[in-house]
């Protein structure tokens, strides 16, 4: 389906946020520009799936721009980056926080990923919501506490962070300029002001 097959049956028009969407997976481009949510999977895990499988794309672009979210579509769009056998440039245009860092260190051979200069990227400890009663809060907490380390270790396997700066990052908001997001192996290339997206 064609942007214009898809604008002729929508009344009114769509936004410009959900026009740039669809002109952006015309170019096997896809942008990621709000927060991480369920509906990640069909804006992002579903879409890229099926460009690795059209043998006729040659690279996937996807733009990253997000102040974070839920942890489990962050982590389902990362696996699916990761199994993809499609070069793949990961953009980060503005801010990778939170999951939307956890997304940038995503590794592969098939993945590069790169900023601006004046991008930034953030790694905290993540926020929980918990409900029900002392019993299901519990086995909640338990299995959060489960999930950090699982996290933690992803972390350590996919930067250049240590396992001493981790210590030191992961109870704070940790802010990263592009210089140190290239330290930490985060990124692989700074684009300077004469590179062209």
């Amino acid at each position: 389906m064609t942007l214009d097959d898809i604008l002729s049956t929508v009344n009114p028009l769509p936004s410009f946020v959900d026009y740039q969407y669809y002109k952006c997976l015309e170019n096997n481009t896809i942008l990621v520009n709000d927060d991480i949510t369920d509906a990640l999977i069909e804006l992002a895990v579903l879409p890229l799936k099926q460009m690795d499988a059209d043998k006729n794309i040659e690279h996937i672009t996807i733009i990253l721009n997000t102040y974070g979210g839920a942890v489990y579509p962050g982590m389902a769009f990362i696996a699916a980056l990761e199994e993809c056998t499609t070069p793949i440039t990961i953009r980060i245009m503005g801010v990778a926080a939170s999951m939307g860092i956890y997304i940038a260190m995503a590794k592969s051979p098939y993945i590069t990923v790169e900023c601006d200069q004046y991008s930034v990227g953030l790694i905290h400890a993540g926020s929980y919501y918990m409900t029900g009663d002392r019993n299901a809060a519990r086995d909640q907490w338990k299995f959060d506490e489960k999930y950090e380390q699982k996290l933690k270790q992803y972390v350590l396997s996919h930067t250049n962070i240590t396992e001493k700066n981790y210590k030191e990052i992961e109870r704070q908001e940790y802010w990263m300029d592009a210089e140190t997001m290239l330290k930490y192996g985060i990124v692989d290339r700074i684009i300077g002001v004469d590179d062209k997206i």
